[in-house]
């Protein structure tokens, strides 16, 4: 029979269903629309991500590009070497052209000569032909163990940013002193070059290290001027090196020997000290009084024998005082009883070597170790405060004050940011400014760690 309202209820019933699936088709439409839109935002984000890391890798990544130049002729890839020729007594000069697609704030370039003939060339003077930089940093010549000489030239730019340029030609000027043979080259693996950022050091292409050079047949991958001196009066011998270090008379006294033959020296057993325990005083640059910004800092500490050996190295906390003193105490166990020479190195300074108790200086950093004359006891109180620990050598630390220090001071005036603060703050008041830049200015007049 029928029934008109079962027929409404039925209707009624499909229609909700039917509304119901497509709420549920509109809610799954949406789902996935989200899901689709989220995809593409990570996406995005991935995209930008990887756009920004690799102009920022390009960036930190900047190269230096060089060549050197005697004469009319300029090294190249093809072409490596030139060759130039002089009388003694008269001027050499040899360019080096850095090129690169970054600004320039600073290089710290070392150059090797007079590997074949020790001697042959003197360094005269330099000039910076561009005006790319216009700052003597460092200019000093240093003789090799092995015989040669390596000059060493730190020039940097503390003017405006704004001035900075790309290129930068430095002519080098030298002299002949006696006739031979020699190359010059960039030991590019020991220099840098860095821009008016806080990325670190160019690459410096091609790259060159003391060993390769050393090597006369990886000449023709590294960039050298090959310079013949001839005329003018040379200095008796043949300029050759003596490779064994012996006395080319013979031995200088025959063995020494006893009735039985040679005579044995014995050392007598060495006195144990069970425990020293000492109080260091020590003296920061350019810190005078309670420093604002730091409450201690870690500084390590080395002790060696006279004949330096190593003892005993550790890291220390040392403590300032209102007199501008830090101090630490440390306690070392079972050392020999002998003399011994100190070490010590801040986070943020060059390696200090002491060898007495209460040393003193009359100009800042002129303090120099000859013997090791420290003798620990049961109690001892070192007072280095009257000599300078110098700072300048910035984490991380590689044993001297280089271009990347200093520009990274220069490039950083006013900032107060921790990381900031924490690498380059020298005088600890919390902020990076000309103070600091004075200090390490004034430390680049040592520049080195005293080793053991």
């Amino acid at each position: 029979m029928y029934n008109p309202m079962k027929f409404n209820t039925i209707g009624t019933n499909i229609r909700e269903k039917m509304s119901a699936i497509s709420l549920m088709s509109i809610l799954k439409s949406k789902r996935l629309l989200s899901v689709l839109i989220g995809i593409l935002l990570i996406g995005g984000a991935i995209y930008l991500t990887y756009q920004y890391m690799s102009t920022r890798t390009q960036a930190d990544q900047a190269e230096v590009a060089y060549s050197l130049k005697a004469g009319s002729c300029q090294t190249t890839n093809a072409a490596n070497t030139c060759k130039i020729s002089g009388n003694t007594n008269q001027p050499i000069s040899i360019d080096i052209d850095l090129s690169s697609g970054s600004y320039l704030s600073g290089v710290d370039l070392i150059f090797s000569y007079n590997r074949v003939t020790p001697g042959q060339l003197e360094f005269v003077s330099y000039k910076d032909t561009l005006n790319s930089f216009g700052t003597e940093v460092i200019k000093e010549v240093h003789s090799h163990p092995q015989g040669y000489n390596l000059l060493h030239l730190t020039l940097v730019n503390k003017g405006d940013d704004s001035k900075l340029v790309k290129r930068a030609v430095i002519r080098l000027t030298f002299k002949g002193t006696r006739t031979g043979v020699t190359r010059v080259n960039l030991i590019s693996s020991a220099s840098t070059v860095v821009g008016p950022g806080a990325s670190g050091a160019y690459t410096i292409s091609p790259q060159s290290n003391i060993s390769a050079a050393d090597d006369p047949t990886m000449m023709k991958n590294i960039p050298n001027i090959h310079v013949t001196t001839t005329s003018g009066g040379t200095p008796p011998g043949d300029g050759t090196p003596n490779p064994s270090g012996t006395n080319p008379s013979g031995p200088i006294s025959p063995p020494i020997s006893g009735p039985s033959g040679p005579i044995v020296v014995s050392d007598s057993p060495e006195k144990i000290l069970p425990s020293a325990k000492v109080n260091y005083r020590i003296k920061f640059q350019g810190i005078t009084g309670q420093p604002k910004n730091a409450t201690s800092i870690d500084a390590k500490l080395g002790i060696y024998r006279a004949s330096g050996e190593q003892i005993d190295t550790r890291s220390v906390k040392f403590t300032p005082q209102a007199d501008g003193t830090w101090v630490a105490d440390t306690e070392y166990k079972n050392i020999p009883d002998t003399n011994y020479y100190v070490t010590i190195k801040g986070p943020k300074h060059l390696q200090k070597k002491i060898c007495e108790i209460n040393p003193k200086e009359v100009v800042s950093g002129t303090y120099r170790c000859k013997d090791g004359g420290i003798n620990f006891k049961e109690n001892n109180t070192f007072d280095f405060s009257q000599i300078y620990m110098l700072a300048g050598d910035l984490p991380l630390q590689n044993g001297i004050i280089d271009a990347v220090d200093i520009i990274y001071i220069r490039s950083n005036f006013g900032s107060q940011t921790a990381e900031v603060i924490a690498r380059g703050d020298l005088n600890y008041d919390g902020i990076v400014d000309s103070q600091d830049y004075t200090i390490i200015l004034n430390a680049l007049a040592f520049k080195y760690d005293e080793t053991e």
